[in-house]
């Protein structure tokens, strides 16, 4: 029996991990500094309009991408000239400041037409609400539609995405903290078990600022099994095609950690997504169990049928997000 990956949705390019923020919650533990090595507007410019036809769009990340806002200006042209929506995530803080206006312009003539602003608890000592307000008001006026990410947390408040859906946000999303990189020594209840059936993460590899390319923007740590090769050895798109076809990469993403840890009867796991992929994915006795329990039939044609309806809702979402974009401010 075949198993087909789902399509993938978005490729995460990291231009740098430097960070002007330190909040203490970071996936990425993100650098005061800028390292030797990163990606150039030379490659971004050659890699990214090669791969429009395998992801949906291009997700400009960090650290924080505006650090970088020449390369990130490159990559958003060289997207465009291939007809790849972009996007980016961002603290947005520098909307704000005196030429917010100016870099929201420069970004929206380079082909930009959304972001993602990140808030919650812990981005508010760096930056507060009502600042997050003014940069989405500054947004909307240079006509970047602006969406919202928040992290649950301690002191999360359910009022934040009615505030923000009324400053001009088209949309909120929230999610659970995920325990890896700086965010480790934060303790919280994580997800439930229960709701690790899939991992949609993994339909968005990272692309890293030494071209490095992982399966998701927090397995940086998992290079036996999700690294996927380097974009300065081999063309990004080969790499893209033959991630595609990696058996365990298309099962975890259909079944989730959850449902990894079920079929190697992991009693007592991590109930965090990505706590529990790192247990699992950090063992290669349990990859070893996993892999041979990929050959019963019946995992198999689990792993088909929750890809053919996950393949349904990720297409009409996506493109329900997509049509978003392209409506008028």
């Amino acid at each position: 029996m075949i198993l087909e990956a789902p399509p993938l949705g978005q490729l995460v390019v990291a231009l740098s991990w430097r960070c002007d923020m330190s909040c203490r919650h970071c996936c990425i533990s993100a650098t005061d500094e800028a390292e030797a090595g990163e990606l150039t507007a030379e490659e971004l410019a050659a890699w990214l309009p090669a791969v429009s036809g395998q992801v949906r769009f291009v997700c400009f990340s960090g650290g924080e991408p505006t650090l970088a806002f020449d390369r990130l200006l490159e990559g958003i042209r060289a997207c465009a000239s291939a007809n790849l929506p972009t996007t980016l995530v961002t603290h947005g803080r520098w909307m704000a400041e005196a030429d917010g206006p100016e870099r929201l312009r420069a970004l929206r003539e380079a082909g930009l037409r959304w972001l993602t602003m990140s808030h919650d608890e812990y981005h508010a000592p760096f930056w507060p609400k009502d600042g997050v307000v003014e940069s989405l008001r500054r947004s909307r006026a240079a006509g970047v539609s602006a969406w919202i990410k928040l992290v649950r947390g301690p002191r999360y408040d359910e009022g934040w995405r009615d505030e923000f859906l009324a400053a001009g946000a088209i949309g909120v999303s929230e999610q659970d903290l995920y325990e890896v990189g700086r965010a480790e020594l934060v303790r919280l209840a994580g997800t439930s078990h229960e709701a690790l059936s899939s991992c949609p993460s993994l339909l968005s590899p990272m692309l890293a600022p030494d071209g490095d390319v992982f399966a998701c923007c927090t397995s940086g740590s998992l290079r036996a099994t999700h690294w996927l090769g380097n974009a300065r050895e081999r063309p990004l798109s080969s790499i893209l095609a033959d991630r595609q076809r990696r058996l365990l990469l298309v099962a975890e993403a259909a079944l989730g950690p959850g449902g990894l840890a079920d079929l190697v009867d992991l009693r007592g796991g991590s109930t965090n997504l990505c706590k529990l992929c790192s247990q699992l994915m950090g063992s290669a006795e349990r990859v070893e169990k996993i892999e041979a329990a990929l050959t019963r039939p019946e995992v198999r044609r689990e792993i088909v049928g929750r890809n053919l309806l996950w393949t349904h809702g990720l297409t009409r979402d996506l493109t329900a997000l997509l049509g978003e974009v392209e409506k008028p401010c």
